[in-house]
């Protein structure tokens, strides 16, 4: 009896250890892209100089956002991706337009890496080994502008009159507890990236950018008012330049759900 007893402990400890182990790290976060290195779809070799390429990477208990960037570029010459993704112990796959991903994931103190392959639709495959950093920032207790937003309409004010921006554009926007990430595409092109912190202070949203498409006034200052619709979010805001320039917008967001979000976002 007391030999029974000892190997069903030692089975249900064997089992407890196993779960503990498989246990999903916490990849919630807002990250910086350090160091990539792999193979790509030809067999050549990827090693990513981060000093040029700027890479941030969003990641909520739904969705999951990219930006990219050549720093050092005269041109714009950018990136992004968005979609779904799901977590079972280390094992992190995310579907994006005509391929999957296979990734083992896992996250030590401040950084987070993954390892693994982009798979194609048709079977090719190329191979990541990426190390990113926590990006810091200040958590905003305003939960209820926190999710993964659709662009419904936007307007910009000359003047006293509101316009109305011009149709065929496509922009989600991520807003986690310390960050934002917004991708804008126009038709099927990649128009606008941006990703950045935020403050809130009397009723009001207080950004500040970290990587935009366009280069970054320091002294950039900009105000956002946010209210919250059922699963709309109706954003009205004011950026002033060094200059002296003003600008003034409005933008509804409808609020995605993994379903709704499959389609919402692609580009060429």
């Amino acid at each position: 009896m007391k030999e029974k007893f000892i190997i069903t402990m030692v089975v249900l400890f064997c089992i407890v250890f196993q779960l503990f182990a498989q246990k999903a790290p916490q990849i919630q976060d807002t990250w910086e892209m350090i160091s990539q290195t792999g193979t790509n779809f030809d067999g050549s070799p990827i090693k990513t100089d981060v000093s040029k390429i700027k890479q941030y990477k969003i990641i909520t208990p739904t969705h999951w956002m990219f930006i990219v960037k050549n720093i050092a570029s005269d041109t714009v010459s950018q990136g992004a991706n968005f979609g779904e993704y799901t977590l079972t112990g280390n094992k992190y796959v995310e579907k994006v337009q005509g391929a999957t991903t296979d990734y083992t994931v896992r996250v030590e103190g401040d950084k987070f890496y993954m390892k693994g392959a982009l798979i194609t639709d048709d079977g090719r495959k190329a191979y990541f080994d990426e190390v990113y950093k926590k990006v810091p920032g200040v958590v905003n207790t305003n939960k209820s502008i926190i999710g993964t937003w659709d662009l419904i309409s936007s307007y910009r004010m000359d003047g006293a009159n509101k316009v109305m921006d011009e149709t065929g554009i496509k922009q989600i926007q991520i807003i986690s507890p310390t960050h934002f990430m917004n991708v804008e595409i126009k038709g099927q092109k990649l128009d606008k990236i941006m990703l950045g912190s935020y403050t809130t202070a009397n009723n009001k949203t207080l950004p500040k950018i970290i990587l935009a498409t366009l280069p970054i006034d320091p002294n950039l200052k900009i105000e956002v008012t946010n209210q919250v619709q059922g699963d709309k979010l109706i954003s009205t805001g004011s950026a002033t330049w060094s200059n002296g320039g003003k600008s003034e917008w409005g933008n509804t967001f409808q609020k995605l759900s993994p379903k709704s979000s499959k389609e919402a976002l692609s580009t060429k």
